[in-house]
């Protein structure tokens, strides 16, 4: 009786209901989907790495030194990370070009190979790491292999390819172990062999890995130089750099930091992203939680001379407070009902808003990665869950200040 005196202002609040869980439901998908993508480099340790950009004083500048037959920019680059090993806080030092994550160049290339009589083809993130940078990094192989033998792979020339995390056609570099490949479609001119295959390597902890292949080049010029220091001595190791420590010759490097530091840097936008996703869900949370208090508080405050004629034909604080959350929570039902092609509806129209032409209504992805059935639902619950919380913490405080009242004064006023 008392919801069908009350139809307007609950039509209202379930209209309230279906749009702020159409919110809530899109602001838990894409936390969904950030949580899912997110995940820390499996194949490499990156703690305690410092890295910094190699630069070069050209010929004719007033600061370069001529070299003699014996000598050259490469040979300084050898002394330059031979000093800095000498340091005693230094575990290994290393070098390489586009070598670690949180990088943004992606340097894109293609491998082609031949697997049972057809060729395949991989398109990748093309690294350069030196066989030091390569134990510098720790990195391991899906077969076991020890960083050792994965840099003595580099050394010998050979290639090591990382799985993909969302392959075309169902490619896997696994099957490419041990073959011989060759850059772009036909040009086979240098071929090299896939000595190994590592787990899948990121430009950064969001962003879904599409492939890379590592590679050492002894007559590139480096642009980044890999240091590891020894576990937690990373502030004693950049306290001790002098100037002299980080120039040889004609080389010097530059923007020398942690790679923790990177790292945070190039994660600053997603992060602030969702913090502010999470922010925008506190405060509709928050403000529905002020509604309910709100229009409850009222609610209950009329029905107090109803509540105490109950008690006195027998009712207990138990029942009348599971029969005021109980009506609360009926206010859900049909928003709940209306939701769920609402909300699909209008996913759909996203995905097909963004997707590529002839792409399915639900291809969409998030940062690369594309979203899953139970990133959708599970936002979907999460929503529900969520207004149904909230409803009852509006409704419990009024509805326990109603059952302490004494039904003899709650009439007498009345």
């Amino acid at each position: 009786m008392q919801m069908r005196n009350e139809w307007r202002s609950n039509t209202w609040m379930m209209v309230e209901l279906l749009v702020v869980g159409l919110v809530l439901w899109v602001i838990f998908m894409l936390l969904n989907c950030l949580a899912a993508v997110h995940k820390e480099p499996a194949c490499a340790d990156y703690s305690d790495i410092y890295v910094g950009n190699f630069g070069y004083i050209a010929e004719g500048s007033a600061s370069y030194k001529p070299y003699d037959d014996n000598h050259s920019y490469m040979t300084d680059f050898n002394m330059l990370e031979a000093n800095l090993s000498t340091n005693p806080n230094v575990e290994i030092v290393g070098h390489g070009t586009n070598a670690l994550p949180y990088n943004f160049n992606y340097n894109g290339t293609m491998l082609t190979t031949t697997i049972d009589g057809k060729k395949e083809y991989y398109f990748c993130n093309q690294r350069f790491l030196s066989p030091e940078a390569v134990k510098a990094i720790r990195l391991h192989g899906l077969n076991g292999e020890t960083p050792d033998e994965l840099a003595e792979i580099v050394r010998r020339g050979e290639m090591i390819v990382s799985t993909n995390e969302y392959p075309d056609d169902g490619l896997h570099p696994e099957r490419w172990r041990g073959k011989e490949a060759f850059f772009g479609r036909n040009d086979s001119s240098e071929v090299y062999k896939v000595g190994a295959v590592v787990d899948a390597i990121r430009r950064c902890d969001y962003e879904p890995s599409n492939g890379a292949v590592i590679r050492h080049d002894n007559k590139m010029w480096p642009q980044q130089i890999i240091v590891r220091v020894k576990e937690g001595r990373g502030e004693e190791f950049m306290a001790s750099l002098t100037g002299d420590d980080l120039e040889f010759g004609n080389i010097y490097v530059s923007n020398l930091q942690s790679l923790e530091d990177v790292k945070d840097l190039s994660h600053k936008e997603i992060t602030t992203l969702r913090r502010n996703i999470v922010t925008c869900a506190v405060f509709v949370l928050v403000s529905v939680f002020l509604g309910f208090l709100g229009s409850f508080w009222y609610r209950t405050q009329q029905r107090v001379p109803e509540l105490a004629l109950r008690k006195v034909n027998g009712a207990t604080d138990a029942e009348l407070f599971r029969r005021i959350i109980s009506e609360g929570l009926l206010l859900l039902i049909i928003p709940v009902i209306l939701l769920v092609p609402t909300g699909i509806g209008l996913i759909g129209v996203v995905g097909y808003l963004t997707g590529d032409e002839g792409a399915s209504a639900f291809d969409i992805n998030i940062n690369g990665m594309p979203m899953s059935q139970w990133m959708l639902w599970a936002g979907f619950i999460m929503s529900v869950v969520s207004l149904a919380i909230m409803i009852v913490c509006g409704i419990w405080l009024p509805a326990r200040k109603a059952m302490k009242i004494e039904p003899a004064i709650a009439l007498k006023e009345q």
